[in-house]
């Protein structure tokens, strides 16, 4: 039997009490673990969520077909597919705000608002996205062995490297090496050749295959232990142009940068101006077309961003994505990721795999 992490439900009232909210119901799967160890299955067929209010009440509303979930700590009412599990929410609510999922499908929140027309509801989750945000010791040391599982992957991956792959033979590589690791293994990573290089996120293709001159660019991460990694390397292989070495330069640059300008107090949107400085000053600004970075965690994106509109201070303990990137349609994409720590006087980058410019022969 799980039971609930009471340490973690405190730091998410708490923040609650800050605006005078006494209630909120959490329905993202992972948080609900993340608060009670169990995986909740909430889904638009069938309701799972968890209701907790500052006077102790902890009660997780999930269907029967979950009967084996009990939670030490919690009150677990499981309901059939007659009942009505919004009705059993609304019998748990107090007067007053109340907190919901960003993410609750609105037929939930719909006749929610019908039973409960009195409370006024409020987007809950940035209460439980901040208590996310900072990373407990134990959750650190298990992103540094996601990571260090990440560069002994991209070592493999990179030495994989032949003509005649397809994006997808390669991706299909690097998810045998995840599994060879013990990670969990779903969806293909991003593997992208020449030209698929400059669209940020193309999915690996079949039909483009391994060529001379081609940059490689491995945007991959895994599931381990419950925590994920992310990172990309950019390479070439067989024969490398002064071109493709500029950019590619322009790009560690501004990785170095955005990294150095990491420590506790500094402004997210600080972050992502040191790399973006140094592209847009080399003539490429146009061609970073995302934010800088991301949180990560139990979750690969992870809220808050690394982005020039955010001004929320880094704290001690927020671990996120370094990741500046230019892209030339047609022509040349060049991305370079780590992820990193934040400390009170700096970051611990986590990854150390090389980020030397490597042409693979």
């Amino acid at each position: 039997m799980s039971r609930v992490n009471q340490e973690r439900v405190n730091r998410v009232l708490q923040r609650m009490a800050k605006d005078n909210v006494e209630q909120i119901i959490i329905t993202s799967p992972v948080s609900m673990r993340y608060l009670t160890g169990e995986y909740i299955d909430s889904s638009w067929e069938r309701c799972g969520a968890l209701y907790l209010n500052n006077r102790g009440n902890i009660t997780v509303v999930i269907n029967q077909l979950q009967k084996y979930i009990q939670i030490e700590g919690a009150n677990v009412i499981h309901y059939h597919d007659t009942e009505d599990p919004i009705a059993i929410l609304a019998k748990q609510v107090l007067p007053g705000k109340l907190g919901v999922d960003k993410q609750w499908p609105a037929r939930y929140v719909l006749h929610l608002m019908e039973l409960c027309p009195n409370n006024p509801l409020i987007n809950g989750s940035p209460y439980m996205d901040m208590t996310r945000m900072v990373k407990e010791p134990e959750e650190q040391e298990k992103l540094r062995l996601s990571s260090a599982m990440n560069d002994r992957v991209v070592a493999k991956s990179i030495q994989a490297i032949q003509e005649g792959l397809s994006e997808v033979d390669l991706a299909e590589k690097v998810n045998e090496f995840f599994a060879a690791e013990g990670a969990a293994v779903r969806n293909l990573c991003l593997v992208q050749f020449g030209e698929n290089c400059a669209i940020p996120h193309h999915g690996a293709a079949k039909d483009v295959f391994l060529k001379p001159g081609d940059n490689v660019l491995f945007d991959i991460g895994k599931n381990l232990n419950g925590y994920y990694s992310d990172m990309t390397r950019t390479v070439v292989y067989k024969e490398a142009t002064d071109f493709q070495k500029e950019i590619y330069d322009i790009v560690l640059q501004a990785n170095l940068a955005a990294i150095d300008a990491v420590k506790a107090g500094v402004r997210a949107c600080d972050v992502d101006a040191a790399a973006r400085d140094i592209i847009t000053k080399a003539g490429y600004g146009e061609y970073f077309t995302h934010r800088t970075g991301h949180n990560i965690g139990i979750e690969v994106h992870e809220w808050p961003d690394i982005a020039a509109t955010n001004e929320m201070p880094l704290e001690a303990g927020m671990c996120f994505s370094i990741e500046p990137g230019i892209y030339i349609p047609g022509k040349i994409g060049v991305r370079i990721e780590d992820l990193v720590i934040v400390t009170e006087n700096g970051c611990e980058n986590l990854n150390h795999y090389t980020k030397e410019f490597q042409v693979i022969k």
